[in-house]
């Protein structure tokens, strides 16, 4: 019947859209089969929902399987993924003949790939720093390559040899393009336009301007109900549904300046960028609490998105840090002596200052500076360590964890003893989540993998293989699922099956 072929036709583009992951790692089909199938409009066909429900009843736990489709579903237009750059893939380009496929990376690497079968034919090597952008002429016979050791380098796209190497360029060299004609080269870096006659490596100067737009998710938190998810990236926040991956609200406010107060002049000095740094969620789940590059810490309505509150330096009107707002975190306030607020607010900055800060009014309590001193003692706590990423604690409070480039590390709270290193990523760890119970540790890095790992023995339990860097990792409060964010925008709704 129609629905049965229809089911068929599904399966089989699945599989080909997941054979780069499969060819290396064959365990990962049945989490691959739940990423791409587990769409509402999919699993109306009754054949997908019981080939997925067979392939559930083979999960051996503990294992991470996606709850609501997050990978790139069959019938969308995707027609196969090439795996085989070691990084970030920063530029690619077509052939005029559309046989070929050349794609630059930030592994000092140029990839010419076959279009019909994805097969790599060649690797270009001769860049000595991260290469940012490639493009082919178009006769299609040579790639032109421009890289971070700020030179352009054509070569012969057949042989793979380095024809021309121009070295003018003083600085990183961040993008290239050549004229319809094929003779001539177009390179920027910095706000300069660079154009290269191909033949006698002349070049003209004009000058020009270059924009950044970010939309990489760069964290994420879960409500203290398990209900919602606040994602932040660049300049917004968004409010998602934790069940149905429904998006709530966009949050926006931050401005697009990195901004810091000169104290001597009086003065008020914008940067390059405002991006979101840190994110908190109120203990009661009303709130999103933000600290930005543009030297504020927001508080925001979470049901309505509105902004409550600035919290700023007194060169806007209000207290506040002076500098970029690295992070905040929300502590109980036992004491009552300065606040009736049953919490209040900590902020870090580059400033080198933690603040204090009434939840409810916005007003600004205490300002301490490194080191800190509590109670008459000292507090191994500093701006550095309540800004640092990737640390956490587990729930009995006897130990912590940390990440160290691709590994993790557990060490003993009281005697500082490293107790175990945790080793298996490929690439940067970019954050990790302890299971409420405090028997797991789950991790996400550059490499593209989710991991389970057990806390007591450092036992890697199961790997998840995801299409691009994972950037943000969260546990729910039941300790039933699992929200990752990753590079290319996306979120995956994960169930821990234990």
């Amino acid at each position: 019947d129609a629905e049965r072929t229809e089911a068929l036709k599904l399966i089989q583009e699945t599989f080909r859209l997941s054979v780069h992951t499969l060819s290396e790692h064959p365990e990962q089909l049945i989490p691959q089969l739940l990423g791409r199938l587990s769409y509402p409009s999919l699993l109306e066909n009754s054949y997908i929902q019981s080939f997925l429900e067979q392939a559930k009843a083979k999960i051996v736990p503990p294992a991470l399987i996606p709850y609501l489709g997050s990978l790139q579903p069959p019938g969308s237009g995707l027609i196969r993924t090439l795996a085989g750059h070691s990084s970030d893939v920063v530029s690619v380009a077509i052939t005029p003949d559309g046989t070929k496929i050349v794609s630059g990376c930030h592994d000092l690497t140029v990839k010419i790939w076959d279009m019909k079968t994805g097969r790599e034919l060649h690797t270009l090597t001769g860049h000595s720093s991260l290469i940012q952008g490639v493009a082919i002429t178009p006769d299609g016979t040579k790639i032109v390559s421009c890289s971070h050791d700020n030179t352009i380098k054509v070569w012969n796209i057949k042989t793979g040899e380095i024809l021309l190497t121009f070295t003018g360029h003083h600085s990183s060299v961040n993008s290239v393009a050549i004229t319809p004609n094929g003779t001539k080269i177009v390179s920027g870096h910095n706000n300069t336009i660079n154009i290269w006659d191909i033949m006698t490596k002349h070049n003209v100067y004009l000058q020009g301007k270059s924009h950044y737009t970010d939309k990489i998710i760069y964290g994420l938190k879960i409500t203290p109900s398990g209900t919602k998810i606040v994602t932040f990236g660049g300049l917004i926040m968004q409010v998602w549904d934790i069940e149905t991956g429904q998006e709530l609200l966009t949050l926006t406010g931050h401005s697009g300046s990195n901004t810091w107060v000169d104290l001597h002049a009086n003065k008020i000095y914008p940067g390059n960028n405002g991006y979101i740094n840190s994110v908190e969620i109120t203990p009661d789940g009303t709130k999103i609490i933000s600290a930005s590059n543009d030297a504020t810490v927001k508080i925001w309505d979470i049901t309505t998105g509105q902004e409550l509150l600035t919290l700023a330096h007194p060169l806007r009107l209000q207290n506040g840090h002076h500098n970029r707002v690295n992070k905040v975190v929300i502590i109980l306030n036992e004491t009552k002596i300065v606040s009736s607020s049953d919490y209040l607010l900590v902020s870090s900055s580059d400033d080198l200052k933690l603040r204090f800060w009434d939840i409810t009014t916005g007003q600004e309590l205490h300002v301490i500076d490194d080191p800190v001193e509590w109670e008459g003692k000292s507090v191994q706590l500093s701006v550095r360590d309540i800004g640092v990423k990737n640390t956490r604690i587990t729930p009995d409070e006897k130990q912590i964890v940390s990440v160290s480039d691709s590994s993790i590390k557990i060490w003993d709270i009281e005697t500082g003893k490293n107790l175990l290193t945790l080793t298996g990523h490929s690439s940067f760890v970019k954050e990790i989540a302890i299971t409420p119970d405090g028997t797991k540790i789950i991790s996400g890095s550059r490499d593209s993998s989710i991991k389970i790992w057990n806390l007591s023995t450092a036992e890697c339990l199961f790997t998840l293989i995801n299409d691009s860097p994972i950037t943000s990792i969260k546990i729910s409060p039941d300790g039933k699922k699992v929200i990752a964010g990753d590079e290319a925008g996306r979120l995956h709704f994960l169930e821990l099956v234990v």
